[in-house]
């Protein structure tokens, strides 16, 4: 391993902490911001056993590949089950060009995917080998109170998208944007402020009549649905709106009120408003 150049990790691992991440986005309580919903990464709770390399050949460019177990599964070492649904390939770049390397930071995210597990036509039943998709996101610091390269108070853009086809995936288009300012009010530098908003598009083959009983492959995890999940007029789709406040109350202890509005939750529910207070406490 070179230093700064090449780094290797072997083990279980949330496949999320190094790839489709985005840390303008990483305070959200909504899901689909800290990773996109077609995006079948190994995650919290469920993690992974996989092997990744990630190359840094310049201040401008990050490159990652991993191999991870297709079935994730948090409550085993990993072992007993390895490989038994495929193996979730990924590979991503990060392009920080030189005018996100000043004083305003940024970078911009490529991906593609593939799953070689079987999954089933959404639409026919039919079973298919392999499953794939590609995303891309970006962040970018606006604007700063304060020259200081050390300080990071301002306003941060960000933006996601992610493809997958529609025949065996749920969620064939995810596009995702957000907004994030630290330090807005005076005297509270370590706040923040957010507000994203989130759209999925279904697939419409959900919609198929045809549709009795079918499994599909969702962030590692097998799943099976016995009905469509709409209708032939439904929306198929959803858009969450968040909004919330990141309160520093002491050093070691934050609080976060948070409001959404889900509009078609599922592509054919009603209307949601969710309304909550998270707790982060440092030990």
């Amino acid at each position: 391993m070179a230093e700064g150049l090449i780094t290797f990790k072997f083990g279980k691992q949330d496949g999320n902490a190094d790839f489709c991440a985005l840390d303008s986005a990483a305070s959200f309580i909504g899901s689909s911001f800290g990773l996109i919903p077609n995006v079948p990464l190994p995650t919290f709770p469920d993690p992974a056993m996989g092997a990744a390399v990630y190359l840094t050949p310049n201040d401008a460019w990050w490159i990652g590949a991993a191999v991870f177990d297709g079935c994730s599964n948090g409550r085993t070492w990993g072992w007993s089950d390895l490989g038994c649904e495929g193996s979730l390939s990924i590979v991503e770049a990060i392009y920080r060009p030189a005018f996100a390397s000043g004083s305003l930071p940024g970078g911009y995210h490529v991906g593609l995917w593939y799953h070689s597990g079987e999954v089933s036509n959404i639409g026919t039943g039919e079973p298919h080998a392999g499953n794939y998709g590609l995303f891309t996101a970006g962040e970018q610091l606006l604007w700063k109170e304060h020259d200081s390269p050390e300080d990071d108070q301002g306003l941060a853009l960000f933006g996601q998208f992610g493809w997958a086809p529609e025949e065996y995936n749920d969620v064939t288009q995810y596009y995702g944007g957000g907004l994030l300012y630290k330090g807005l009010f005076k005297g509270r530098d370590n706040d923040y402020v957010g507000f994203g908003i989130a759209h999925a598009c279904f697939s419409t083959a959900l919609t198929s009549p045809l549709i009795i009983s079918r499994q599909t492959v969702y962030r590692g995890r097998t799943h099976t649905f016995l009905s469509p999940m709409g209708s032939e007029d439904s929306d198929m789709s959803e858009t969450a709106l968040e909004w919330f406040y990141l309160y520093e109350a002491t050093p070691w202890l934050q609080l976060q009120p948070d409001l959404q509005y889900i509009v078609t939750p599922g592509g054919s529910g009603r209307d949601a408003l969710v309304v909550g207070l998270r707790f982060q406490c440092m030990l």
